[in-house]
Parts: C-alpha cells; sequence; structure tokens
C-alpha cells in the first residue's frame, strides 16, 4: 500500500528534534531527581588530566554512569576505587551529547566506613551528655611507675614501640602484658576482659591501651560503647593510644589520658630517666659546693676562735699580778696626803679664781669707757649739737653740694625727728 504524503504521521503531531528531546528530558529529570543518595559498587574509573571522576555505579545487572567533577574532589572523605561500595549524593541528568543517563554526583563516601561514622557520631554524643568525657573524672598519671600494664596485642608493633621507649627512658618500669585482639568482631569483648582482668588483679600502677595504625574499620573495636564503658570504669588511670596522630577513638576520649601513638604513650607515661640522672648529678654537684663553703666558713671561724683563745694557767697570772698591783697601791694610800693634796689644790684654785675675776671686772671698766666715748662721738650726740643729715630719697647721703640739683626734695635727719626740704640754689664748694 502507497502512502501519500498527507497521511505522514508526522503531520498529526508535534515533532522533536534530538537536542530539544534531550534537553527536556534532562531538565525533567534534573526537576524530579534534584538531590539523592545511591549506593553502588564502583567500576570502571577514570581520571583524566582534567581532575574530574569518571565512573559507574552498578548493582547486580544494573549499571549507571557518573560523573563528579574537580571542583568537588577537595570536600571528600576518601578516594573513590574500583570495588568500592560507595555511598553518593547526586542529582540524576542526562548528557545531551550522547543521550547517557548519568549521576553528576556531589559527594561520596565509602559506604560502610560512613556507617561506621554516622554511628561514631552518635554514640560520642550520647556518651558525652552522659558526661563520661568529663574533665572531673580524669585520673592523675603516677609521676614514675613501677609496673606498667599494656593492653594490646601481644604480636602487634605497637607492644614492641612501647618497649623499646621504655627501656631508653625509665629501665626501671616492669612490663605487664594483656593480650587481646585489637580488630575484628571478637577484638570489643577482648579488650574489656582485659581492662576488668587488669583492674582484678591491681598488679600495675598504670595501663596503657594501645595499637598501631589502620582505616577507621580497623579502629572500630575503640569506638564501641563496650569498650568506652570499660575504660571510664577503670579504677587504674589509663592513657588510650590508638592509631596514629591523625586518628581519634571514642577510647581516647572516656580514657584519662591519650597519646597520638604508642610510643608518645611511653613517653608519658614515664619520667626520662637520662634527664633525672643529669638533674641529680647537677643537684650533687650544688650540694658538695655548698657543703664545701660552709666546711671553709667553719674552719676561718675555728681558726679564729683559736687564735683568741687562752690557756687558763696563762689568765690565772695576769689576774694575780693585777691583784699584787692594786694591793701595793691600796697600802700606798694615805688619807691625810691625799686630803693636804686636795687641799693645796683648792687653794689654787681659789687664786686661779680671784685673778679671773680682777681680770674680768678690769675688762669691764674697760669696755664702760669705750662706750662712752663711742657714745660722745656717736651721730646722735652730734645731731644733738645742731647738726643734721641730709638724704636724697633713695637713702643716699649727700655729702657733696654739687651733687644736688635745684628744686631736689631732700629729707634732713635731725636730733628728734626727720623733714623734707627743697633745694632753692646750690652753691659752690667754696
Amino acid at each position: 500500500m502507497q502512502i501519500k504524503p498527507t497521511d505522514s504521521p508526522a503531520l498529526s503531531g508535534e515533532i522533536y528534534g534530538v537536542r530539544q528531546l534531550t534537553g527536556e528530558l534532562r531538565e525533567s529529570l534534573e526537576a524530579g531527581y534534584a538531590d539523592i543518595w545511591v549506593r553502588g559498587e564502583i567500576s570502571s574509573l577514570a581520571a583524566p588530566p582534567s581532575g574530574h571522576f569518571y565512573f559507574s555505579l552498578k548493582e547486580g545487572d544494573s549499571v549507571i554512569r557518573c560523573a563528579l567533577f574537580a571542583g568537588r574532589r577537595r570536600r571528600l572523605p576518601c578516594r573513590p576505587a574500583d570495588g568500592m561500595l560507595a555511598l553518593v549524593r547526586a542529582r540524576v541528568s542526562l548528557y545531551e551529547a550522547r543521550g547517557d543517563l548519568q549521576l553528576v554526583v556531589s559527594y561520596l563516601e565509602d559506604a560502610g566506613e560512613g556507617a561506621l561514622r554516622r554511628e561514631f557520631e552518635l554514640l560520642k554524643r550520647k556518651l558525652d551528655e552522659q558526661g563520661l568525657f568529663d574533665a572531673r573524672h580524669k585520673q592523675d598519671l603516677p609521676a614514675a611507675p613501677a609496673r606498667i600494664g599494656v593492653i594490646t596485642s601481644s604480636a602487634g608493633a605497637a607492644l614492641h614501640d612501647i618497649r623499646v621507649t621504655l627501656r631508653r627512658r625509665w629501665p626501671l618500669a616492669h612490663v605487664v602484658v594483656y593480650p587481646t585482639a585489637v580488630q575484628g568482631a571478637e577484638a570489643p569483648a577482648g579488650i574489656v576482659e582485659m581492662l576488668a582482668l587488669a583492674n582484678r588483679r591491681r598488679e600495675t600502677d598504670l595501663l596503657i591501651l594501645a595499637r598501631g595504625g589502620g582505616s577507621f574499620e580497623d579502629l572500630h573495636a575503640f569506638n564501641t560503647e563496650a569498650v568506652a564503658r570499660a575504660v571510664f570504669a577503670s579504677k587504674l588511670p589509663l592513657i588510650s593510644a590508638v592509631g596514629h596522630e591523625i586518628d581519634f577513638t571514642i577510647s581516647d576520649l572516656a580514657a584519662d589520658a591519650r597519646a597520638p601513638t604508642p610510643t608518645a604513650a611511653a613517653e608519658m607515661a614515664t619520667p626520662n630517666a637520662g634527664r633525672l640522672r643529669a638533674d641529680a648529678a647537677r643537684a650533687h654537684d650544688a650540694l658538695r659546693m655548698q657543703a664545701q663553703r660552709r666546711i671553709d666558713a667553719l674552719r676561718q671561724r675555728l681558726d679564729y676562735a683559736a687564735a683568741r683563745l687562752v690557756h687558763p694557767a696563762r689568765r690565772f697570772d695576769a689576774r694575780r699580778l693585777r691583784l699584787q698591783q692594786c694591793t701595793a697601791a691600796l697600802l700606798q694610800y694615805s688619807p691625810r696626803r691625799a686630803l693636804d693634796d686636795a687641799r693645796r689644790r683648792l687653794a689654787g684654785a681659789s687664786g686661779g679664781l680671784r685673778g679671773a675675776a680682777a681680770r674680768i671686772a678690769a675688762r669691764a671698766r674697760h669696755i664702760e669707757h669705750l662706750a662712752q666715748k663711742l657714745h660722745l662721738l656717736g651721730p646722735a650726740q652730734t645731731l644733738e649739737r645742731g647738726y643734721a643729715v641730709l638724704q636724697a630719697r633713695r637713702g643716699a647721703v649727700v655729702t657733696d653740694a654739687a651733687a644736688t640739683r635745684r628744686g631736689q626734695v631732700l629729707t634732713a635727719r635731725v636730733a628728734r625727728g626727720r623733714f623734707e626740704c627743697v633745694v632753692g640754689r646750690v652753691i659752690s664748694k667754696q
């Protein structure tokens, strides 16, 4: 049957161009599945120089392509790898160039580790609210433990590192090992059992709970509630040293102290014997010097005292000689002679006093004569005879008529009082 052009189905409805169809499909998918979580196994991972990741997520026979652009890579908690069970956050889109359905990924995490981390955060928040991490419950570590208990794998590197460090820093400490699995399903129960055993025996001064580094899943035993509560309940001071410096577990938070590595835990638990020996040597030298200075000072005092020490016989002879001298002087002493001597000294003193009195009277008369002469020659007597003393305004005495001028006011001082006068005419010196 021949179909006429007017019978074409395209004439009865809208015709989509490929670009229009793929564009509308992309918009519809992105609007309907803008933010979803998808779990699947990563396969066909490609990492071109552009920095993007291209891979597929599969589950059984179902596969969907994914694109994770470079700007999102820096925020990922892990690096994707083939065979990884991943949990991605994405939007559904359509790659228009090929018409392929794809997921544009904004976040990716290891599906197994992601669940553990969420479990970790929930448990951490729960125990924190119950006070298991509170600082007031932390015990002080002993300054110099004699016996140190180590809860770890007997074949692990952590035990070796702790022993090496203790031999170097504090060889006096005896190490008691409480062996247990530190990884796997049996590890939490084994750790709890060893913590209980160590606390029952009380044969150590300190406990170190330790294991080497590993993935987040490897450290899971130390993030369980049972282990955290056993750590918190320990009556022996406990240091948690799990993993490496970047690792942090719930047992670290519940313990009395946290060390970033097993080696650091051994250093934290003990003093440095070498440093203590050096400090003791310095203290010994200081004490010896101080003792020597004290001994030297005491010897000097002894020498000084010995120089001043007099034999009792010599001191007795000196006292006896003094007594003899006093006795001789007393025998030679006569009261009458002493009285005559005193009278003579008194008579001499009396004569001296009379002579001194005569000299004082003569000097008094001479002074009175001089006073009379001074009175007669003094300015007051001169003024009584009618003379006057002329003074200019500033008190200068006028002795030269040429030093005055007509109209100048002068002060005239007479025997009784003073008055002002005005110069009428200056007469020559003659």
